[in-house]
């Protein structure tokens, strides 16, 4: 019974941790992606190492704005939850289009992936992978070092960039500006509207100066059976052209079939390779 609940915890890792930012297996507990110049030190607490800092408040312990909106949803919950819903509204607005323009402008994409899953003696597996994405052909997967069970995944462009999000499918509140991963960041709380496998809550932050994600923390909303929990950790950094991308991703899953079981899996991309299209004015990103 241990070894077949263990194949299905690897087996919810592997396919159930693309949903929400569309990519599959488990991450570093701090579920940041690994950049070139980033090494993958662990802390004493299972974290990668960062220069965090709490975020700052001005003296009443809000963030600081003028401007406060009350709309509602359709589900009677505050379009925002936070004070200021209208600064949400724009940093989802700039946050969506830098999603939306990288995807309209990579025209192929190359990365490799590692694969570790952490043994309960101490040791670990590792496995290798090789993600190509064309507009012709889309996302494939090629295997170069088999080594771990159930390698599946749903792997797209967006999987890579990060998922878009929206005060209609999310109850959105602004905490303020934090460092992340070096990045000065805005830091939102997401709790989803829509309870499913494809939706989280959680923590992003988004960085404050070229928006884009720098670190994705939270929980699927609904993790499908057997799983009772499914954690994500996903880190993100600025790539080729300025583009982005995960750089690692740590993913947790907690299944309850007779007994209950643990598994973590975590997934380093390393060495991306872009060809993009320059915008209407002939540009092409830096």
């Amino acid at each position: 019974m241990l070894n077949v609940t263990t194949s299905l915890v690897s087996l919810a890792l592997a396919a159930t941790l693309v949903a929400p930012g569309g990519s599959d297996s488990a991450m570093p507990a701090d579920g940041k992606p690994a950049s070139d110049e980033t090494d993958c030190a662990m802390a004493a607490d299972g974290r990668p190492a960062s220069g965090r800092s709490g975020f700052a408040m001005p003296a009443d312990g809000k963030p600081a704005s003028d401007e406060t909106d009350c709309a509602m949803a359709a589900d009677g919950k505050p379009a925002s939850s936070g004070p200021d819903s209208v600064r949400v509204e724009r940093i989802l607005a700039a946050y969506n289009a830098g999603i939306e323009r990288a995807i309209s402008r990579i025209e192929s994409l190359r990365v490799e992936q590692v694969l570790i899953d952490p043994q309960e003696d101490g040791t670990t597996k590792e496995a290798r992978a090789v993600l190509a994405y064309s507009r012709s052909r889309g996302m494939e997967r090629e295997i170069t070092e088999p080594g771990l069970p159930h390698m599946v995944g749903r792997y797209t462009l967006p999987s890579l960039l990060g998922p878009e999000l929206s005060t209609e499918e999310y109850v959105v509140a602004y905490e303020g500006i934090e460092e992340e991963e070096g990045v000065f960041c805005h830091r939102l709380s997401l709790e989803a509207r829509v309870r499913d496998a494809d939706h989280f809550d959680g923590t992003i932050w988004v960085a404050r100066d070229r928006p884009g994600p720098v670190r994705i923390v939270g929980r699927v909303a609904d993790p499908p059976w057997p799983a009772t929990m499914i954690g994500l950790d996903k880190a993100f950094a600025s790539g080729p052209h300025g583009i982005w991308l995960v750089r690692r991703h740590s993913g947790e899953a907690e299944l309850s079939l007779l007994i209950r079981k643990k598994g973590v899996r975590h997934i380093f991309y390393e060495d991306y390779w872009l060809e993009v299209s320059a915008d209407s004015t002939g540009t092409y990103p830096r």
